[in-house]
């Protein structure tokens, strides 16, 4: 042990609540939010067995471009994808990501992600803890920056989005798209 270490404060404990890290599974960036809510970076037919050891039933993609029919075939799961672009999230996109999820978890556990499971995954993750759990904005917007997800600052726009969304109209917005659907 050297000084420099001795001097270099310790890192500060990861809250209990926040999304656990699930390291040894082999899919990239994953980390359970919930007991049927998982979030990731873009598995791979290489994940396959890990995902189905994690009992997922079924897997949302943000991706805007690239769906998952051709990176995971052989997989046993039901594939949803709600495509956003990641310079222009809305309210919409928000909307029926949540639809898709609440819909998917009555079937079972859902594993939702984006390429790196940082940026769009981490939009939809802190609105899930915002509307479907209570959360105030402050400490979803605290887990998702902070987390060690891998939020891209270059998505500036993804802050603003956060600062100006209003939970409640999310919220109101999903359960008419449940309804509906």
């Amino acid at each position: 042990m050297t000084t420099s270490d001795l001097e270099r404060p310790a890192a500060p404990a990861r809250p209990a609540h926040w999304a656990e890290p699930l390291p040894a599974h082999g899919v990239p960036n994953l980390h359970r939010l919930t007991p049927t809510l998982l979030r990731s970076a873009q598995p791979r037919s290489a994940s396959i067995a890990a995902i189905h050891a994690l009992g997922v039933r079924t897997i949302v993609s943000f991706r805007a471009y690239n769906p998952d029919k051709y990176r995971l075939r052989g997989v046993e799961c039901r594939l949803v994808r709600v495509p956003i672009d990641t310079w222009h999230i809305r309210d919409r996109h928000v909307v029926q990501a949540l639809a898709a999820i609440l819909a998917a978890e009555r079937e079972g556990p859902v594993l939702i992600h984006c390429m790196h499971g940082a940026d769009r995954t981490g939009v939809i993750s802190a609105m899930y803890r915002m509307v479907v759990q209570g959360w105030d904005k402050a400490a979803a917007r605290q887990e998702m920056f902070d987390g060690g997800f891998g939020y891209h600052t270059l998505w500036r726009n993804i802050p603003a989005f956060l600062d100006r969304v209003d939970p409640r109209a999310i919220e109101a917005g999903v359960r008419e798209a449940m309804q509906a659907g």
